[in-house]
């Protein structure tokens, strides 16, 4: 599974309405009995008993993390849902903590995501307020993908993250307590913050994304732009300036992008004026559009979830180059390796890779002393997991397969080719040697890879790192200055079929 499609799902699949709570503590199993808390405090009238504190449940998706000077690991994530045979409740919530190393355990707190309640006119939270969301059930945005964390001057954390409720790119500072807003104007019809990689430069933050917006025909323009920050810790979305990287113009449309009273058509990919004088009513995924002075039912593009849409700065990756930025993205348009760089003071735009059909799936990129770019990808049309050696950022060299996924040590799968390179995260020694994280999505493990200079390719050797009754490998990323690794994981129970994970912290195999 991969970045984007690891969670969406569980908005259709797990959103409800509480149906009681089997725990007494944020950490409590789905075996533990409910402990009456709170009697006369909660409900619609504020005068039911309350139940015990909700579960985390399903926490720590699309992981980022920063590591501050006194090893403290900060992490960023996303709070899907809670699920077990009393609890079924959607969350869409954006979550932070430190990693307490003792309990081997992030130390979760609610960023974003929880909606307002009026006091004294609509009623109090479910559950116990002391607990986890304080006792609210009931979801708010879906806030919290895509996150990216960094750390101000003064070390307090910053997290760039997409609000996929109103398709924008929010940020959140946290100084004591949590503020939070949208970087980006939230416009019918446009999409931005999808992918957000935050960096510091020059001690301020800038953010990278990738978006989209409708342009004059009712077609839509695919961009990868950045925020730039005049402030080291920015507290309003008038601190930000903005600039596009790169867009490609006239794709079709798709339902985001169209306005109300427009739908978008399949065969024009056009958002076209829709009318009501069509009978008998159209059929689902066809719209009544106006045709002359009448209207007829012509086929629309469905709302079909897709790991990748076709854009191109999906699943962008980003790594400082001495003064510059480098970006790596996935160009679902043409099935190309993009490379972005503003060493030479102006955005340029580089074809790293385009020999198959459809290439550069789960980019990575790390940048040596000497400025060449190490990147990895998945080649969609083999899938293999693949890397390139990008000279001075600007010419690139002959790939090279580090994974085909046909099997470990010499031995194939006996369950046939295995999807492998979700997620990758790369990093380069002074030796030149590259070494890699990544997911084999097929069986749920996180798999290391090493490449060692041989001549002017590398030999490579693959790794697993165990973490048995997980299904894991999701978001890992190196801890800076060792071998720890960060991966986020997730494990159905069988019996009660409940769903929960979590971030775990181990070491490099």
């Amino acid at each position: 599974m991969n970045r984007t499609k690891l969670f969406l799902f569980s908005v259709a699949s797990f959103a409800g309405v509480f149906q009681g709570c089997d725990c007494g503590s944020d950490n409590a199993g789905p075996g533990d009995k409910p402990v009456i808390v709170d009697e006369g405090k909660c409900g619609y009238d504020c005068k039911q008993t309350c139940t015990p504190g909700l579960p985390q449940g399903l926490i720590g998706g699309y992981t980022s993390i920063v590591t501050a000077p006194d090893g403290v690991i900060h992490v960023a994530g996303y709070n899907d849902f809670a699920f077990t045979p009393d609890v079924n409740v959607k969350y869409g919530d954006l979550v932070y903590g430190t990693f307490n190393r003792e309990k081997g355990e992030v130390e979760w707190q609610t960023v974003d995501g929880v909606p307002t309640r009026d006091t004294g006119t609509a009623g109090c939270p479910i559950a116990d307020r002391d607990g986890w969301r304080k006792g609210e059930d009931e979801p708010g945005d879906n806030v919290g993908l895509h996150t990216s964390i960094q750390l101000d001057p003064r070390g307090r954390p910053m997290i760039a993250y997409y609000d996929n409720t109103k398709k924008s790119l929010r940020f959140a500072r946290i100084d004591g307590g949590f503020a939070s807003y949208s970087i980006t104007e939230v416009k019918q019809g446009f999409n931005r913050g999808r992918y957000a990689k935050q960096l510091i430069v020059g001690g301020r933050p800038v953010v990278i994304y990738s978006g989209f917006e409708p342009d004059k025909d009712g077609k839509r323009i695919s961009k990868v732009s950045i925020a730039k920050s005049a402030s080291d810790f920015p507290s309003k979305a008038t601190d930000w300036t903005f600039e596009d990287i790169y867009s490609s113009e006239a794709l079709p449309c798709v339902v985001d992008s169209c306005s109300d009273g427009t739908a978008c058509v399949l065969n024009t990919g056009k958002c076209s004026a829709t009318v009501s004088t069509c009978s008998p009513t159209c059929n689902v995924d066809f719209a009544c559009i106006k045709t002359g002075s009448s209207g007829s039912c012509v086929p629309t593009s469905p709302v079909v979830p897709t790991s990748y849409p076709k854009d191109v700065g999906d699943d962008l990756q980003v790594a400082q180059s001495g003064a510059g930025i480098a970006i790596v993205s996935y160009d679902r348009v043409h099935g190309d390796l993009l490379g972005f760089s503003n060493a030479d003071g102006s955005w340029k735009r580089i074809v790293l890779d385009s020999s198959m059909p459809d290439v550069g799936v789960s980019p990575s990129i790390a940048v040596d002393g000497k400025g060449d770019w190490h990147v990895t990808y998945i080649n969609n049309s083999s899938g293999a997991l693949q890397y390139v050696r990008v000279v001075g950022g600007k010419t690139a060299g002959k790939p090279e397969i580090i994974d085909n996924g046909l099997g470990l040590a010499g031995t194939l799968f006996p369950d046939g080719i295995h999807k492998v390179g979700d997620d990758s995260e790369v990093r380069v020694a002074g030796d030149g040697t590259v070494e890699l994280l990544y997911q084999d999505a097929t069986v749920g493990t996180l798999r290391y890879a090493k490449g060692v200079v041989s001549g002017t390719t590398h030999t490579w050797t693959v790794a697993v790192a165990s973490q048995p009754g997980r299904f894991a490998g999701f978001f890992p990323h190196w801890v800076p200055g060792g071998n720890d690794i960060v991966n986020f994981w997730r494990v159905t129970d069988t019996a009660t079929k409940s769903i929960f994970g979590n971030v775990a912290l181990l070491t490099r195999p």
